[in-house]
């Protein structure tokens, strides 16, 4: 792993990180069993905004893959796991800041925002755009 975590830090997990966490991607699954046994002993917790939930549900009850529907919602209500972020309006105003500084669509503008917002120490996601923003420490899984 290349990617140096201290205890306590928060991590700001994005969409797809998630998605192929729990569906065991091939190549991605695996790269983050390490947070996860992390989480387990007590040394992080995972943040994700609203966003994530909708987008990881979408295609389950889509597809009325309803085993994998409840395999999400079973996942995403461990509180000792996972912090879900409703917006605020500080939440708002910093999409707004995305959105107008880097020209990110509506839901990745949200979900950056909810990571600064909520002092993410790390922000995991597969998206190489999001490398451009300055203001967070954005990780790809490729860097794991």
């Amino acid at each position: 792993m290349g990617l140096s975590i201290q205890k306590d830090e928060v991590i700001f997990i994005d969409t797809a990180p998630l998605i192929y966490y729990m569906e065991n991607h091939p190549v991605y699954g695996e790269k983050l069993d390490f947070f996860i046994q992390l989480i387990e002993e007590g040394f992080q917790q995972w943040v994700t905004s609203f966003i994530t939930c909708v987008e990881v549900l979408t295609r389950p009850r889509w597809d009325k893959n309803w085993a994998l529907e409840r395999k999400y919602l079973k996942f995403l209500s461990q509180d000792f796991l996972f912090r879900v972020v409703q917006t605020t309006p500080e939440i708002m105003m910093q999409s707004v800041h995305f959105r107008a500084k880097y020209g990110f669509k509506t839901p990745d503008a949200i979900q950056l925002a909810t990571a600064q917002v909520c002092g993410a120490d790390v922000v995991i996601t597969n998206d190489l755009a999001w490398k451009k923003v300055k203001e967070l420490r954005v990780v790809t899984l490729d860097e794991l």
